[in-house]
């Protein structure tokens, strides 16, 4: 969770960033081929 007294987005950078995690296993690409 975030720190407190910030705001929301937390779980949503998590979401983004686990999501480019499988999409890089799925296809196999280099780190700086994600788009």
């Amino acid at each position: 969770m975030g720190r407190p007294g910030t705001g929301g987005g937390r779980g949503r950078d998590n979401r983004l960033f686990v999501n480019a995690v499988l999409y890089r296993v799925r296809t196999g690409i280099s780190w700086r081929d994600l788009p």
